[in-house]
């Protein structure tokens, strides 16, 4: 699945796009996530949630508030040979207490 993330794009919509396509037959999501440190994070719990790490980041040279983020099915894992280092998305972090950080 691919997801990139567009002006328009909100958390409600991304959630609803992952519970209507079947996540556990989703292996890998691809997304693109243009904001703040907070709407990212808030975008990777999230995906998190329904059981995917992170493995690969790309960021964007040319625009410093987007990056690419590769993230896999915690499911698939073993057929992939993938050895998992740690959970690197908390889920306890508010991010409404980040806002200081993006400025507001």
């Amino acid at each position: 699945m691919i997801v990139k993330d567009t002006p328009d794009t909100n958390v409600s919509r991304l959630e609803s796009l992952l519970t209507v396509y079947s996540v556990t037959a989703s292996r890998l999501i691809f997304v693109e996530i243009h904001g703040m440190p907070s709407d990212h994070l808030r975008m990777l719990q999230i995906i998190a949630k329904y059981g995917f790490r992170i493995f690969n980041v790309d960021e964007n040279l040319l625009c410093p508030m987007c990056c690419e983020y590769s993230m896999i099915n915690e499911l698939c894992m073993a057929q992939f040979g993938v050895v998992p280092l740690g959970i690197t998305i908390p889920q306890q972090i508010d991010v409404r207490r980040m806002d200081h950080l993006d400025g507001n």
